[in-house]
């Protein structure tokens, strides 16, 4: 993983749920230019790994975007690719990681708003000239951890904000990739520490999202979606992650990510 990645988020747990022979856990990573999922034993030991590229569009004067139905798409159809060749295994738990940096507003049922904006693109120079007059490089650093550069979240917020106002005026949330898949997956807005402070809104000597800098953005903190730690729960298999099937054995439908979001149903 990079160092635009967001740390791997473990958004379900084993720790509860009776083994089988052959269940596995289940990785998802949406990188800059290939989504890859992955199935491991118990043991770290790699049993499958199947990618697609990450769909993205690039337009002009240093923009790119990906479309989120086709992202999620694209996921859903990995894991159904993967879970047909381990067919006699269950996925127990599932970690999401992502490009850092890449995110997208939603409204209040996760809903995408606009395209997401991927990491690298630089539409936000403005936003982020705007720090360095207003605030100052040194008290971005003491509060985020960061430099101030165009290509952190908060920056494409208030892109949004300056330049879609009838957009930004219908967000609940700002999510990172990885926040939006695992909202698909279960139905609860999360994020971890690693991938809040790739806002440059995340305050990492108090763990909250900066009042602060929030302020002085002119952006309210419920814009941002709960910090978990790496390795807390989220919540069961919901929505359109249940949705996600193949068909077993014998021409019955049965969920391909069972207890991906905590122990499942038996």
């Amino acid at each position: 993983m990079d160092r635009r990645c967001g740390r791997v988020r473990l958004i379900g747990s084993v720790r509860d749920m009776p083994r089988r022979q052959n269940d596995y856990l289940l990785g998802i990573d949406v990188g800059t230019s290939t989504i890859k999922v992955a199935a491991f034993a118990e043991n770290g030991t790699l049993l499958r790994l199947v990618r697609a590229d990450t769909p993205t569009t690039h337009s002009g004067g240093g923009q790119a975007e990906h479309d989120p139905e086709a992202l999620w798409g694209a996921i859903a159809a990995l894991v159904r690719e993967l879970s047909s060749s381990l067919s006699a295994g269950r996925a127990i738990s599932v970690a999401v990681a992502s490009v850092g940096e890449a995110g997208l507003p939603v409204d209040g049922q996760g809903r995408a708003l606009r395209p997401a904006i991927a990491w690298f693109d630089d539409r936000s120079t403005d936003q982020s000239h705007w720090w360095t007059r207003s605030v100052g490089l040194d008290d971005v650093h003491r509060i985020t951890g960061q430099s101030i550069d165009p290509h952190y979240g908060v920056n494409k917020l208030m892109w949004i904000r300056d330049n879609e106002p009838d957009t930004f005026r219908r967000t609940a949330l700002w999510l990172s990739l990885a926040d939006f898949v695992a909202h698909r997956l279960c139905g609860v807005f999360a994020t971890d520490r690693s991938l809040a402070s790739r806002t440059m809104a995340y305050d990492q000597a108090t763990d909250t999202w900066s009042a602060t800098l929030l302020k002085e953005a002119g952006l309210r903190p419920s814009l941002f979606p709960s910090v978990a730690y790496w390795l807390d729960h989220v919540n069961r298999l919901t929505g359109d992650g249940a949705a996600t099937r193949d068909a077993g054995r014998g021409g019955r439908s049965r969920p391909i990510m069972r207890g991906i979001c905590g122990p499942g149903r038996r």
